[in-house]
């Protein structure tokens, strides 16, 4: 009977303990993190054309490339009234950070950030930044800090 007793409150403990551990995930799909993302709107500069609304420049064409000549996290999106690129801002601290962007093989440009730590974040979103500043070599452009937009225009 003792040992009934004494295999039985060891199994009670071993499952309370089990069921005490298990770890629980967030689920981020559902999640815009779009506070922490930069648009590069790509405009003809001669037609006037969005050049990711018209097709010109796809996911699959452009290349962007930090200065630790890294694959840079982007996305392309075509279903907004204004369709562009969103470049991800991954960052740990306040920092400057520089980007080339490869169109296709007919166009790149450099961007220079200054990006500053606003906030902890989320979980899903990473850390919350601010744009300080930008410059751009290779391209006219039309800086909306604000707005964390910057409209591109292409030769």
């Amino acid at each position: 009977m003792y040992k009934s007793i004494t295999v039985l409150f060891l199994s009670l403990f071993l499952v309370q303990c089990e069921s005490s551990s298990e770890t629980t995930t967030t689920d981020c799909s559902i999640v815009s993190c779009l506070s922490n993302n930069f648009k590069m709107i790509i405009i003809d500069e001669a037609s006037g054309a969005n050049l990711i609304a018209n097709g010109t420049y796809t996911a699959s064409n452009i290349t962007i490339f930090d200065e630790a000549s890294m694959n840079a996290a982007f996305s392309v999106t075509t279903t907004e009234e204004t369709p562009g690129i969103y470049l991800s801002l991954d960052i740990l601290e306040s920092q400057e950070k520089s980007y080339t962007v490869n169109l296709k093989t007919d166009a790149f440009f450099t961007m220079n950030m200054d990006i500053e730590k606003t906030g902890e974040g989320s979980e899903c979103c990473g850390i919350d930044t601010e744009i300080d500043s930008i410059s751009v070599s290779g391209a006219t452009s039309e800086i909306d800090l604000e707005n964390k937009t910057i409209t591109l225009f292409i030769i």
